[in-house]
């Protein structure tokens, strides 16, 4: 199934997957989907050699055929995987190509430098249209302080990474309320 508009806020801060379980058919089914998310083969970023799909075991290699990149993933690395990334490629799968995604992702994914990967990704797979910043107290209320911002990406390739994104900032001044930059 797939959308013209994808949206959410996916939850984040927690790593993959928990690989201390006794091995059930359930949990093995949820192994093998995860060797079909793209954003592994990113995170390697190696070039492949004919674009022939290499699987040695649980995570060892994983190719995407349309991508021409492989990676080594170890079971270590599928338990340290950000949530928050898997949900990204989720949505960006979910969404129909010219469709809507927006996204609200903590701050790391946008800065780190070992989030680069992601960031490849998404620019691969989609157009960043618009990011927005909000303030670090925006979901004060359920418990967390961290940075986030809202992408807004529609779901079209492009060689060309040349392109205008709208970026905003939304502060909060105490007894005024939210502000905007650009």
């Amino acid at each position: 199934m797939s959308f013209n508009l994808v949206i959410g806020n996916p939850p984040y801060g927690g790593l993959g997957v928990d690989l201390s379980k006794i091995l059930n058919d359930e949990y093995l089914d949820l192994l093998n989907l995860l060797r079909t998310f793209h954003i592994y083969s990113f995170k390697g970023n190696k070039k492949n050699n004919g674009g022939k799909v290499i699987q040695h075991g649980l995570f060892d290699h994983i190719v995407s055929d349309s991508l021409e990149m492989y990676s080594n993933i170890t079971p270590r690395e599928a338990m340290s995987m950000p949530i928050e990334v898997l949900f990204i490629e989720r949505f960006i799968t979910l969404c129909k190509d010219g469709g809507w995604i927006a996204i609200i992702v903590p701050d790391g994914v946008l800065a780190n430098s070992n989030m680069h990967y992601v960031r490849e990704f998404i620019a691969r797979q989609t157009k960043v249209e618009a990011i927005v910043s909000l303030p670090r107290d925006a979901f004060k209320h359920v418990g967390t302080s961290a940075k986030t911002s809202i992408l807004f990406l529609k779901k079209e390739k492009t060689k060309d990474l040349n392109y205008p994104v709208f970026l905003s900032s939304l502060y909060k001044m105490e007894g005024i309320g939210l502000k905007t930059t650009f």
